[in-house]
């Protein structure tokens, strides 16, 4: 169905292009004395108002001083080495306010990159307003030359950075818009436009995609752009940047809101780390300042997985390992808190069914769930030790960003040094559908949590005969369709370290032993899901398969899922001095 024609005339005609007023930068004489020197820092600090009156009065002063020969009493002079010294502190002081801008707001950047005709003129409209600013600025210039505090600009293509340290201080990257799914979108709105293009006054990018005679193969290398902006973004500004799945566009205001303030964050360090350096007594003040705001140390352990993978097994290591080192550890349960919602929700509605009670609870169960991280994170200080905080769910990957950009946020950021450490499996191999659909865990990692649970008689919310339980653990191994679960893929999305560990005993031979009447039949659950709910009939059947496999489950050695433990747990503790 193509778009409306009045939107896009609303899109594309009411579109400004906004265009930044460059400063001219006054150069300053070397030859000004010293009394000039202190004029000029003087009149720098006054309000601009005052600034024909101020010359006056200096003019005159100096008219007194020619004719009685000094300002004051010769009580009130002072020895002209002392005074030297004076308007040597006083030169420096100026050269420092002049270079870090001292006493001026500095300007404040931010860059979404979306693909071409991501956000519609409405919502460009809110950003303006919401904002404050003049405009939507379309072109990228790295040096930001403006008279505007704010500026915000909108690409659809990726800009190249030369130089990261000039905008270190002063921009941040949102890109939005450039999952997989939406690459076929874009192309059908370019297509759909062309047909109109002549009626619309286009500019920018999006005019070239628009008259690109290859669309498709315009917006795949856009898209092959993304990637390569990613991996370089994160090596040059790893904390300016921020890429966000909006489940809606107009989540976007309240990412620009989150960038600005982490921009005024930026840069009242900046100018405390200037004020610190200005102090004569900078060294004192600094080493006690540095006491008061010592930061807690939080590790934060996000895992991947399905249920039954061994969470458990691991935290009985983790806690073993954390006495060791003197570390705190906080857990917290989803499906503990879970349980609590649905027991209320059943007691007040004793006629409502656990699927239903399950359904009904998951939004008050999430904002539990936070709620209990933000407690735990304000005991950190407290504690006086470095704190483990253990997210005990599976986190499937539409709500591992969610999860990671919690912890990014200024007010923490200011008061803690948090890492996100992504806790993962290692599998022999990735299963892939006849279809070419890749999981990157293995049908021997899937066979074997499914042994474990089906074997669990105390679980809080996975509870009922082997049919639903294994209907559970397929349709979370079917979140992970298609995912990356890369290294590259989790620091991308901002986590610090990628701990994988042998959850379960993983061979290359036992994966190829496995039956195939029982690899079709899992394909065949996995080609027929609706709404992501597989269907029961062919969950039997697989588990009749399941019933007469002759191979060996087996858990991971333990010594050797301790000594991977150890191993990684001291590369996360490393990661603190980085």
């Amino acid at each position: 169905m193509k778009p409306e024609s009045s939107h896009f005339q609303k899109l594309l005609e009411n579109q400004v292009q906004s265009e930044e007023s460059d400063i001219e930068e006054t150069n300053e004489s070397e030859s000004l004395n010293k009394d000039e020197i202190k004029e000029k820092t003087l009149e720098e600090e006054r309000p601009s108002g005052e600034s024909e009156k101020n010359k006056k009065n200096t003019k005159d002063d100096k008219e007194r001083k020619n004719s009685k020969g000094s300002f004051s009493e010769e009580k009130n002079l002072k020895p002209i080495e002392e005074k030297d010294v004076e308007e040597k502190k006083l030169e420096d002081k100026m050269m420092k306010d002049k270079k870090v801008g001292k006493g001026v707001e500095l300007p404040k950047r931010v860059v979404i990159i979306t693909p071409p005709l991501y956000f519609d003129f409405d919502l460009r409209r809110k950003i303006v307003e919401g904002q404050a600013v003049k405009d939507l600025v379309t072109e990228w210039k790295e040096d930001l030359s403006t008279n505007d505090k704010i500026s915000i600009l909108l690409l659809n293509q990726f800009p190249i950075i030369k130089n990261s340290s000039v905008i270190q201080n002063n921009t941040i990257f949102i890109v939005a818009g450039f999952e997989q799914g939406n690459m076929k979108s874009t192309i059908r709105k370019l297509e759909d436009l062309a047909s109109q293009k002549d009626r619309f006054k286009l500019s920018g990018a999006e005019f070239t995609y628009i008259h690109s005679k290859d669309k498709q193969r315009s917006v795949e290398l856009l898209w092959d752009k993304y990637e390569k902006f990613k991996e370089s973004i994160h090596q040059s500004l790893p904390n300016n940047y921020h890429i966000v799945h909006l489940p809606k566009p107009d989540k976007i205001l309240s990412e620009i809101d989150m960038a600005f303030e982490k921009l005024r964050n930026f840069q009242a360090n900046l100018n405390l780390e200037h004020f610190e350096l200005e102090t004569e007594t900078s060294k004192e003040i600094k080493e006690e300042e540095t006491k008061k705001k010592l930061k807690g140390k939080i590790l934060v352990f996000i895992p991947i997985g399905i249920p039954g993978m061994g969470k458990t097994t691991f935290l009985s290591i983790l806690k073993k390992l954390l006495e060791e080192k003197g570390c705190a550890i906080t857990i917290i349960s989803s499906d503990i808190i879970r349980k609590r919602h649905m027991d209320a929700v059943l007691k007040g509605e004793p006629s409502i069914t656990e699927k239903k009670a399950f359904e009904k609870t998951a939004k008050p169960a999430k904002i539990e769930f936070f709620n209990e991280v933000e407690n735990a994170i304000s005991r950190t200080k407290a504690l006086n030790q470095t704190h483990i905080i253990f997210l005990d769910k599976n986190h499937p990957p539409n709500i591992i960003q969610e999860t990671i950009r919690f912890f990014e946020k200024p007010k923490y950021l200011n008061e803690y040094d948090i890492r996100t450490v992504i806790l993962k499996p290692v599998c022999s191999r990735h299963f892939r559908t006849n279809s070419n659909v890749t999981y990157p865990f293995s049908l021997t990692f899937l066979l074997t949590c499914m042994k474990r649970a089906m074997a669990r008689t105390n679980h809080e919310t996975l509870q009922g005969d082997d049919l639903k339980v294994a209907s559970v653990l397929i349709a979370f191994f079917n979140l992970y369709k298609n995912f990356t679960a890369s290294e590259g893929y989790f620091k991308a999305e901002g986590a610090h370290f990628l701990m994988e560990l042998p959850f379960t005993h993983e061979d290359v031979e036992i994966e190829k032993s496995i039956p195939q009447t029982l690899v079709l039949s899992f394909n065949n659950i996995l080609q027929h899901l609706t709404n992501f709910e597989p269907d029961i009939e062919k969950v039997a059947i697989f588990l009749s398969e399941y019933s007469k496999l002759s191979i060996e489950l087996k858990n991971p050695d333990p010594e050797l899922l301790y000594q991977k433990s150890l191993e990684n747990l001291n590369q996360c503790f490393q990661l603190f001095s980085k």
